[in-house]
């Protein structure tokens, strides 16, 4: 167990190394830490009290090196409590980061911790003890009874603070509008779930019991002798449970997504865009072709004397020219004034100005569902335009068949994020196709009207702006595209939740 505490340890502080700057991605390490604390504290215990069997022979000369520091059972037990209330603390530290300036609720949850500390104190359970035998008469009972109390509230209170952070993450869920939150707050539940069951399991009920609280008497000795007990498997459900946890971070990756970038990565991400877009050449290649195509049907229509198909082709290939001519303009005027620099810009302009951009035929009715306060963000100002320009058009072209062609562009400001959200009630997107929309040169249009890179690009700025998007559909029904950022609010900490 000494080894395995040993690797929870080495593995959560590696986890914590690479991922600074989320403030709440901290307490899934601290719970672990707590747990690996706890681990080398109970077999530190175990082993001056009971038979403890070692597992490995590297966990036994670890226990012979941790035998070098001269400390008795009660100092252990002392520690032992301090892990524990470290591991309850875990819960107050996450609800804080969760909900920040709820001061008077952290500070009455931290409270009992206290007292439960000076409780189980070695020298308050002794002093207990001599009044427990020495107090006769009708008061013994009392105090016997209350003892029973106090000892199953050790248990309850640990219980309660296992609890507390899915009450929380309950009401975080209720209220936030913006799905990566609901995300989020899916995942540390799961997170959570998994550590509070291997401490109930093995530190309550399980391989560590005989120590817990209630069951030792005033000199901190286990009532009851439990002879020897396998430690292999709380050894490998541990591990397995901390490669678990770790893969299902890293796999959702919910919050590195909102990091602060930092300048080096900022010039960076902005040439990874510029380069991303270089694809469009490869779609001007299949505009040549297909205006190839429209002019040799002309000729072929020319010799049979059919005036009404050389019409026909001839208007089909200016209208892809036309058609790719202004999105070759866009692009070029893309580059000829990016800098790759990102600045502090007001995400409300850069819809304004995006809306600007495109023709909204009449008939269509873009209706704005937000307010012109200032939401700052750290960006690269053309290519964000570029990105609600394309999204922007799409909804527009979407809705060019509906009878009552609706636009809607709203922002939810929530703390440290912001989620824009462009809806219309267009032609919807059929749910095979909702994973291939953002695949380079897709598009469910002709190629006269798209190139298929529209939305490749947009998922390509969001990513480069560690931001995150969501797209609903209902074919023929609605569309509705989310795209959530972190606000710049000048700190250099990590997202707030």
């Amino acid at each position: 167990m000494f080894f395995t505490a040993i690797l929870i340890i080495v593995f959560m502080g590696l986890y914590v190394a690479f991922n600074r700057g989320n403030k709440i991605i901290y307490t899934i390490p601290m719970y672990f830490f707590c747990i690996a604390a706890m681990i080398i504290t109970a077999v530190l215990y175990m082993s001056k009290v009971e038979v403890y069997s070692f597992t490995t022979s590297i966990d036994y000369n670890l226990y012979l090196m941790m035998q070098r520091i001269r400390i008795n059972v009660t100092d252990v037990a002392l520690v032992y409590n301090f892990c524990i209330a470290a591991f309850m603390f875990c819960s107050v530290i996450f609800i804080h980061f969760l909900t920040p300036g709820k001061y008077r609720s952290e500070l009455l949850l931290v409270i009992p911790i206290i007292c439960f500390l000076i409780w189980n104190a070695p020298s308050v359970s002794r002093n207990i003890f001599i009044v427990e035998n020495t107090i006769g008469g009708k008061y013994a009972p009392v105090i016997k009874n209350l003892i029973k109390v106090c000892n199953s509230v050790n248990t309850h209170m640990l219980l309660f603070y296992m609890l507390c952070p899915f009450y929380s993450l309950y009401i975080y869920f209720r209220r936030t509008r913006i799905p990566t939150k609901k995300k989020i707050s899916a995942m540390f539940a799961f997170c959570i779930a998994l550590t509070d069951i291997f401490v109930y399991i093995n530190f309550i009920k399980g391989a560590f019991s005989s120590i817990w609280m209630g069951n030792v008497d005033a000199s901190k000795i286990p009532k009851a002798y439990t002879g020897h007990t396998n430690y292999t498997n709380s050894s490998w459900i541990i591990l397995i449970m901390m490669v678990i946890v770790l893969l299902f971070i890293v796999y959702y990756n919910p919050l590195y997504s909102f990091n602060r970038v930092k300048k080096r990565e900022m010039l960076h991400n902005a040439k990874l865009i510029s380069e991303n877009t270089f694809m469009t050449l490869h779609m001007y290649k299949n505009a040549f072709f297909a205006v190839g195509q429209q002019l040799e049907l002309v000729k072929l229509s020319g010799k049979y004397d059919n005036k009404e198909k050389v019409l026909y082709h001839a208007d089909k290939g200016l209208n892809i020219v036309e058609s790719y001519m202004d999105m070759l303009n866009r692009t070029l005027e893309l580059f000829k004034n990016s800098s790759g620099a990102y600045t502090v810009a007001n995400i409300v302009e850069c819809i304004n100005e995006a809306y600007e951009k495109i023709n909204v035929p009449s008939g269509v009715n873009i209706v704005k569902s937000f307010s012109e306060t200032r939401i700052n963000v750290l960006c690269n100002k053309l290519h964000m335009v570029e990105m609600f320009v394309n999204l922007l058009k799409n909804a527009v072209e979407a809705v060019a068949e509906t009878e009552n062609p609706q636009i809607e562009v709203s922002i939810v400001d929530e703390n440290d994020l912001c989620m824009i959200v462009i809806s219309d009630n267009g032609c919807g997107i059929k749910r095979k196709n909702l994973k291939k929309i953002f695949m380079p040169f897709y598009s469910s249009k002709s190629r006269a009207k798209s190139g298929g890179i529209g939305l490749s690009y947009v998922q390509k700025v969001i990513k480069q702006h560690h931001g995150d998007i969501i797209v609903k559909s209902e074919y023929k029904k609605y569309t509705v595209f989310k795209i959530v950022l972190q606000k710049y609010s000048g700190r250099k900490k990590g997202v707030s939740l």
